[in-house]
């Protein structure tokens, strides 16, 4: 069954070796997907899974028993945000940028800037900010690092629970597409 190098001349063991490495390549690429997840969708997915079941249990929306439980599941959602994103920015390297430093080419998101936009709009989870009135704006500023990496995020503007939200959603969407670092002098940079 075996040749001179000692591989299998047998079909039957060939094909043996080709799905063993077909699977092992299935049970990778599922783990792997796995841990690409973010931390926020994962707490999204607990949390809308315990939502339904409140909902299930008690359908009436203007039960009182539901929304006070729907409110507590709020609060403790954005609790664990707020942690998530404590543990991403002490992880993360501070960069001080010179806003005033010129540079060639400014970051290009691959889908453009109304891809990025587009990106950003379907991960935004308006079912958690609060009843503002008016119309409220939140100015989002990152990094895009040498290597077309986002970090260093931070919002500023008229309602902080929309800020907040908004620095959650670039952590949530960073690995989701890909960025064209700023280039000066030919090269890549900050």
């Amino acid at each position: 069954i075996y040749g001179k190098s000692g591989e299998s001349n047998c079909e039957y063991c060939k094909s043996e070796e080709v799905m063993k490495k077909f699977f092992s390549l299935l049970l990778l690429t599922f783990f792997a997907s796995l841990y690409c997840q973010s931390n926020f969708d994962k707490i999204d997915a607990r949390y809308d899974a315990k939502l339904k079941e409140i909902k299930d249990r008690l359908p009436n929306p203007r039960n009182e028993e539901r929304v006070l439980l729907f409110k507590n599941l709020l609060n403790e959602r954005i609790k664990e945000y707020k942690e998530e994103l404590k543990k991403i920015q002490i992880s993360e390297t501070k960069i001080d940028i010179d806003i005033n430093d010129p540079i060639d080419e400014v970051p290009e998101f691959e889908k453009g800037i109304s891809g990025f936009r587009q990106l950003f709009a379907e991960n935004f989870n308006t079912d958690l900010i609060s009843d503002s009135e008016g119309t409220v704006r939140s100015k989002v500023k990152f990094i895009v690092d040498e290597n077309g990496k986002v970090s260093n995020v931070t919002a500023e503007g008229t309602d902080e629970d929309l800020n907040f939200l908004s620095i959650i959603t670039i952590y949530r969407i960073r690995d989701l597409g890909v960025w064209k670092p700023a280039r000066k002098n030919d090269k890549s940079t900050e």
